[in-house]
């Protein structure tokens, strides 16, 4: 097997050279991937050099074999910050398990702070091997009944899905609203 590339990480600059190039490739991906979406609106969180720029935050650059490959932002947090992530992400994981429960759904949820997903597995998921295991159709259910409900979740459920500070408590309620109901389509069999 051939070694994997090493990626070594540079600050960047927003508004020149490699971090402003692949930022605006970003930008022109998503507004394709998602229907002329426009990530400077009004309506989109900040993300420029005033929320991720020096002291508190940085964009930076992977390159690999001298050239620039990714980019992305790194912002530090307050303490409560994390506080209320794993607050928000402690109720979306008790009442997405509580649902899953309820309709008797073969399906763990699976959560470090902000960051969860749901497999439809018997076991507990540790390696890629119990992943697997894990029912890919129904997943592909649980997907296509969220999105039909207007939650975008990653694709596959090999993939994480995050919240954020910008996520409210409303918002995670209905979404696990809307999860009880796929959940119970999925269990039908519908």
């Amino acid at each position: 097997m051939a070694d994997s590339p090493q990626i070594e990480f540079r600050d960047a600059e927003f508004d020149t050279g490699p971090g402003a190039t692949l930022l605006q490739a970003m930008r022109d991906e998503m507004r394709e991937l998602y229907d002329g979406l426009d990530m400077d609106s009004d309506d989109m969180p900040r993300a420029g050099a005033a929320e991720l720029g020096p002291p508190t935050g940085a964009l930076i650059v992977g390159w690999t074999d001298g050239e620039p490959v990714c980019v992305g932002g790194l912002k530090r947090l307050d303490d409560h910050s994390y506080v209320a992530l794993e607050g928000i992400g402690r109720v979306l994981e008790d009442d997405l398990a509580r649902a899953v429960r309820r309709t008797g759904v073969t399906a763990r949820v699976q959560r470090v702070g902000s960051a969860f997903t749901l497999f439809f597995a018997p076991e507990e998921v540790v390696d890629l091997a119990s992943a697997k295991q894990s029912n890919t159709d129904q997943y592909a259910k649980f997907f296509h009944g969220m999105l039909e409900r207007g939650f975008l979740l990653p694709p596959a459920q090999f993939e994480a899905a995050f919240l954020s500070l910008a996520h409210t408590l409303d918002e995670v309620n209905a979404f696990t609203a809307a999860a009880r109901e796929v959940l119970a389509e999925v269990a039908a069999g519908t």
